[in-house]
């Protein structure tokens, strides 16, 4: 225009242009903070944490400025983290407890149960007969909304095989009796198991279909027994229904405990099934050696295909086996829970009757039930 600029006029400017800017971009960094909240969006701390924890990023604590050590989270920034929401629809969890059960060890079971699973989540208990009219069991049972089914096998089925074996006769007639398909399945034992959290919280996106088996501690934690071939009892069991062969094509592989498995509808009534038939074919079958044969030599995933066989480690923090793990490798945090080397929690404690001295009073304590009609002091 053909006015002279002066150096402050230049330098009003600049800053003038320069606020506009800084304001532009505070307005992007609200919209974009606008956007995580409403889109529950990671952080890039929970990323890194995901990156660590591909499996499962639900049960990953969501750390915020604090951290993970051997004995407990010292910060959690974002307190639903340790409850993550479980996915949409109805989930079954199914077991067996016969009358003679302790009824400390049902309460254990059903009460943690009840505590941490989605209250949308049906709990059916098979039982050899049904449970007396007002006996503490069936207080205990309605108290907590349970469905007790009362199934059993005949008498030579059940004199001719083990019970670890013949339950899955009960559990596959179970299954393909239902009217309703439940979008996942958790089948478990009863008597030895307690939950920590919600271990259908993996089971979302591309996990909803997926049949998930847990492995007991690698050979790098519980030593030369980690293997199926130099762990004796599940050598025992492959040999006594697969023979030498079946020893020979899967001994070198990590054991996975048939005592807790997960799984989508489909592939639940195919494993169920598979189960049943090979545990018939030969009466010496037990469970475990057939669970862990099906596994390793690929005729599981090639039966439920095209969902996913997912073989999930003892240290991703879903189920703790704890007869597998060696006693200094059982850690708890402040509150008591059996977490994983990195401090998460596991969604299930499996055997924990098998930490006498720790685990089992701290669980049979918590979920105490109490004689009929006491009142406190």
């Amino acid at each position: 225009t053909g006015k002279n600029l002066t150096c402050g006029d230049v330098t009003t400017s600049l800053f003038s242009r320069l606020g506009g800017l800084a304001t532009a971009v505070v307005i992007l960094l609200l919209v974009w903070n606008h956007y995580l909240v409403l889109h529950n969006l990671p952080d890039a701390n929970e990323r890194g944490i995901r990156k660590q924890c591909p499996l499962q990023p639900a049960f990953c604590p969501k750390l915020g400025c604090g951290k993970a050590t051997r004995n407990h989270l010292e910060v959690v920034s974002k307190p639903e983290a340790r409850h993550p929401a479980p996915p949409k629809g109805k989930n079954l969890i199914l077991g067996m407890a016969t009358q003679n059960i302790e009824l400390a060890r049902l309460g254990v079971f059903l009460r943690s149960a009840r505590e941490f699973v989605s209250p949308r989540t049906l709990i059916v208990i098979l039982s050899d007969q049904p449970s007396a009219p007002n006996s503490t069991r069936a207080q205990l049972l309605d108290a907590l909304g349970v469905q007790e089914t009362v199934s059993w096998v005949s008498g030579e089925l059940e004199s001719q095989y083990h019970p670890n074996s013949h339950r899955w006769v009960l559990l596959r007639d179970f299954l393909k009796g239902q009217k309703v398909q439940y979008d996942a399945v958790l089948f478990t034992d009863v008597r030895d198991v307690a939950f920590q959290g919600d271990p259908f919280a993996i089971m979302t996106g591309q996990n909803k279909s997926s049949l998930f088996v847990f492995r007991e501690a690698s050979p790098a934690r519980r030593g030369e027994d980690g293997t199926i071939a130099t762990e004796q009892r599940n050598k025992g069991w492959v040999l006594k229904c697969f023979g030498q062969e079946g020893l020979d094509e899967i001994g070198r592989e990590v054991v996975s405990c048939a005592g807790v498995t997960m799984s989508g509808w489909s592939a639940a009534l195919v494993y169920v099934s598979l189960m049943v038939d090979t545990i018939l074919s030969k009466s010496t079958c037990i469970d475990q050696g057939v669970h862990n044969y099906l596994i390793y030599s690929g005729k599981l995933q090639r039966s439920i295909s095209p969902a996913p066989l997912v073989v999930v480690p003892l240290e991703q923090g879903v189920v703790a086996q704890v007869q597998s793990m060696p006693p200094q490798s059982v850690w708890r945090n402040k509150i008591g829970q059996i977490v994983t080397p990195t401090g998460i929690p596991y969604a299930i404690v499996h055997q924990y009757d098998r930490s006498k001295h720790r685990y089992q009073p701290q669980a049979l304590q918590q979920f105490q039930l109490f004689p009929s009609g006491s009142v406190l002091p």
